[in-house]
Formats: C-alpha cells, structure tokens, sequence
C-alpha cells in the first residue's frame, strides 16, 4: 500500500494450493511444496486482502489477470485498476519487451528482491507504476493533450491519469479525436499504370517489392513524413519469394502508429 511514493503497509503470505506444485513453478519461484503445508489456503486470506485493499485503486503487471483470480475467489472488485503494462506501451511503444523484468531495467529501477516472488514483484511493481507517472506528466503538452483527447469517454483507467497531468499544467483536455492531413494524389503518381493481366506468369521482382518500402521509394515520394522500417520490407520481401515459390508464410505484424 503506496502513498506518495512511500510504502505504508504490505500484506503478504505463501498460499497452500489446490493441486500438486508444478515443478517449472517450483524452480521459477523456488518455493517448495514442504513451504505450501502449512499455509493458510486462498479462501482464508480473502477477508484479510479484502480489508487490505478497501477500495483503493489496484496497481499490476498485467492487472487484469490478477483481478480475475481474485474476483474467482469470491472478492467482489470494484476497485480502479492501472496496468504498468499498458501504460509503458502507450509511453514508450518501441520498447520491444513489456515484461516486469525488462521494464525494471529499462526503467533503471533499483528494488531489491528475487523476481516472480509475489511481494518482490509487487514492489517493482509500485517503483514501475511511480516512475511511469513521473514520465506521463513530462511529456510534451502537446502530446499529453492528443493522447488525453484520444482517450477521453473511453473506459481505460489510465485515461484518469492523462487528464490529471493536463490539470496539473492547467490545460483543458481537447476533444476527443485527433487531426490528420491528407494528401490527394492521383493512383498513378504512386502505383503508375494500372495493373493488367497478362498471358505468361512471371515472378515478382522480390528487390524492388522491398525498394517500394525503402528511403526513397515509391512510399517516400507519396507521403510526406513516411517514416522507413525495415522490418515492412523484410515482409514484403519475404511475402513476393513466398509467391515465387508457391510457399506458404505466416506472417505477424504490428499495427504500426
């Protein structure tokens, strides 16, 4: 229980399980199941977690998870709930892993602790969660106000937390949208002449399918401010060779921003 970037109390206790203790837990955690034998089972704590927690709002990595375990055991949670999760994504979306380990040490966080032990991942937790709100409130005010605008009316949490840092600065959320030029240009400017079919197959041109995506190709000269990734290329590379060789490919790709 965090107030004003200072712990005021922690609840914390082993829980006896239901079933036999996963060996993979066992040597993630390095609980043992001769510890679980004498614990208390999960039904028991849930007046003591009920009490912790009133109706506070809930912190966790991945909270949602944590919330429906809970909610299974009986406790009925009304609470407000932020994911660090969610909020590093929409601060920082080109971090390429969202752990609770990773986002430590991005974060430069110093708690102590062995990781996937609950109370230890529950302190990284609240330095995440506090540093994270450092970030928000420094961002540019014209950013904070897009993604304030973008959020409002939405039912994410961590929208509250957005609108506060705009009050903090003493600016009014915008309406909710965002504003986007867009060019008009003829199809033929981009693609060039219309595609027709022909009578003889003829492979596709895998180097110029990933030209079409690099600086200062067809994609640079249509749209100001494109920005190049190397990874668009890669696929559409990946996906002509494919074609070629009548192959089948899987292929997961990020929506992009």
């Amino acid at each position: 229980k965090v107030q004003d970037e200072v712990i005021l109390e922690t609840l914390h206790s082993l829980v006896r399980p239901a079933r036999p203790l996963p060996s993979f837990i066992q040597a993630l955690t390095g609980i043992t199941p001769k510890e679980l034998e004498a614990a208390p089972s999960i039904s028991s704590l849930v007046p003591d977690l009920a009490q912790f927690m009133g109706s506070l709002p809930i912190v966790g990595h991945r909270v949602s998870f944590d919330v429906s375990f809970l909610q299974a055991q009986g406790l009925a949670l009304l609470n407000p709930s932020y994911d660090t999760r969610e909020l590093a994504a929409v601060l920082f979306p080109r971090l390429n892993d969202y752990s609770l380990a990773n986002l430590k040490q991005f974060l430069d966080l110093s708690t102590a602790g062995k990781p996937h032990r609950a109370l230890a991942d529950a302190q990284t937790t609240a330095d995440a969660f506090l540093e994270l709100c450092q970030r928000l409130r420094a961002l540019d005010g014209d950013l904070l106000g897009r993604i304030a605008g973008l959020v409002q009316g939405s039912a994410w949490p961590a929208a509250s937390l957005f609108h506060q840092a705009l009050q903090e600065r003493g600016m009014a959320t915008p309406r909710r949208g965002y504003t986007r030029t867009v060019i008009a240009r003829k199809p033929r400017e981009l693609v060039g002449e219309p595609l027709r079919p022909g009578s003889d197959a003829r492979p596709l041109d895998a180097v110029a399918v990933a030209a079409f995506f690099s600086p200062g190709g067809a994609l640079t000269a249509a749209f100001p401010g494109y920005e190049h990734r190397p990874q668009q290329a890669e696929m559409g590379q990946a996906i002509a060779l494919a074609l070629n060789e009548g192959q089948r490919l899987m292929v997961e790709a990020g929506t992009g921003g």
